[in-house]
């Protein structure tokens, strides 16, 4: 079985770019270890997270994550069992979100929705695949 969970938490302050390179480097060589596939979006002190992946597993890096003095307010949004990965090919992709990408995508703006309103994310099936079609806009050339 596989499941999907999406949550949100604030960055520490003081959270540095190099700190920042430091979570990815550790997220993608930890979810490959693991099996686990997701992506990460990062701004304006957020990270919003999918990961995918067994649901033993996801429960431990979730703690992980919530022990983790880098980030705070951890806070899970969404948690399902799904069939199929929608990011099956990424140990951890990652994009750091621009003031131009909160404008040019304003949807990005719900995950941040205190209830999640899954109702935004309708058009796209899912809110992963919400993240996953952002992402591909807003990394496209």
């Amino acid at each position: 079985m596989i499941s999907q969970l999406i949550y949100t938490s604030d960055a520490a302050e003081g959270l540095t770019d190099a700190d920042l390179g430091c979570i990815l480097a550790t997220s993608q060589r930890n979810n490959a270890e693991m099996g686990l596939t997701g992506m990460l979006l990062y701004g304006r002190g957020r990270f919003i997270q999918v990961l995918e992946g067994p649901p033993d597993v996801l429960e431990r890096m979730m703690a992980r994550i919530a022990a983790d003095e880098r980030s705070t307010h951890v806070h899970t949004l969404l948690t399902r069992t799904i069939e199929a990965r929608d990011f099956a090919d990424w140990s951890m992709g990652f994009h750091r979100l621009t003031d131009a990408d909160w404008v040019n995508h304003p949807a990005v703006n719900h995950f941040f929705d205190q209830p999640l309103d899954v109702s935004h994310f309708n058009a796209y099936g899912s809110p992963a695949r919400f993240m996953l079609q952002a992402f591909r806009d807003l990394t496209a050339p």
